[in-house]
């Protein structure tokens, strides 16, 4: 895909601007021919994410963190194989200036006529904790869903979820609108994992990105509970994360700050019945909790997808750029860095 000064792209039959000459365009693989057209990576009714910020804005902004960019290994998406080996090469490379069917044309986003309205088709993707996985939704109807809660990771398991799904589903990535995705608290490994799959989407399909808090989207799973909803995910080091919610007319609303406290101390907190959820639900000891049941204990994919097509609609998208995790703690290699630096 290599463009020179004064040239024009064609995408899907349709002229665009010619590029500068200080941005011709090199191609991706040098090493052999793609099947990769324009079109696959933006077809015409396709649009950039909205630049409004996120609400949430929290320390970390280097969502790859010290395991640095991976090369995706899943390359098996049908007709559309050739974005996702763009998508690779971009992410293994790290080149930031690479233009995926042109996604950006002079570092601009491509509008189009529906560039204002609010996706349909979205794919979430949860990698707060074990219990992790994918989820399609169609508007309000939930296509398909993976979730398995086992010691592998999300690394191993994460792409060939999404490849599975899509290929069940009948869709092929260009036919995504819009991307959910968990941002924390929750495990560094893991948010790091989904974060980076999904900024990674978003630039390769020029579509918006809604972050959703992982303690809302469990809390969210439970609607029309009458008692308050706490959310607990194990944050090891003797500690959990956690925060409070209740139910209203217009959904589940949160009362407390996210917290990472020792499990003693949230169990102190709670001075009324209560419905617990998540991987550390059983930890806290105290005569008030309830727990739900096994399948509404583990963080849900489709619950991500929920909260994130609300988001969507109400314009609050955030683009790659701006998408960070929630991280209430610093990491472990952020403490070893520090405790490097006083030595």
């Amino acid at each position: 895909m290599g463009l020179g000064p004064d040239q024009f792209l064609e995408l899907d039959g349709k002229r665009d601007l010619a590029v500068p000459a200080d941005e011709a365009l090199d191609p991706v693989h040098h090493d052999r021919p793609r099947r990769m057209r324009p079109g696959h990576a933006v077809r015409e009714d396709e649009r950039a994410g909205s630049g409004r910020k996120h609400d949430v804005h929290r320390p970390g902004r280097e969502v790859l963190g010290d395991d640095g960019a991976q090369a995706l290994r899943e390359r098996r998406f049908g007709g559309d194989q050739g974005l996702f080996d763009v998508l690779a090469g971009v992410v293994a490379r790290g080149k930031k200036d690479v233009i995926v069917g042109a996604v950006i044309i002079a570092r601009r986003p491509l509008l189009t006529s529906r560039a204002r309205l609010c996706p349909v088709r979205v794919l979430a993707v949860e990698t707060s904790t074990l219990a992790g996985g994918v989820a399609l939704l169609d508007g309000d109807r939930l296509r398909g869903e993976y979730l398995l809660d086992v010691r592998a990771t999300h690394s191993e398991r994460l792409m060939p979820a999404i490849d599975r799904l899509l290929a069940d589903a009948g869709w092929a990535p260009g036919d995504l609108q819009g991307l959910a995705v968990a941002v924390g608290p929750g495990s560094f490994t893991g948010l790091r994992i989904g974060l980076s799959a999904i900024k990674g989407l978003a630039l390769a399909l020029a579509i918006p990105i809604a972050a959703v808090p992982t303690l809302d989207a469990m809390a969210a799973a439970l609607p029309f509970a009458e008692l308050p909803v706490c959310p607990v995910i194990d944050a090891r080091k003797g500690e959990v994360y956690a925060s409070l919610y209740r139910w209203d007319d217009d959904g589940m609303r949160r009362e407390w700050d996210y917290l990472a406290v020792p499990p003693e101390t949230l169990a102190a907190r709670l001075i009324e019945p209560v419905v617990l959820v998540g991987d550390a639900a059983h930890l806290i000891a105290t005569p008030y909790a309830r727990l739900a049941p096994a399948h509404r204990r583990v963080s849900s994919p489709s619950a991500v997808g929920v909260l994130g097509l609300t988001r969507l609609a109400a314009g609050e998208a955030v683009s790659a750029a701006d998408l960070v995790p929630i991280y209430l703690r610093p990491s472990e290699a952020e403490l070893k860095r520090r405790v490097a630096a006083v030595n």
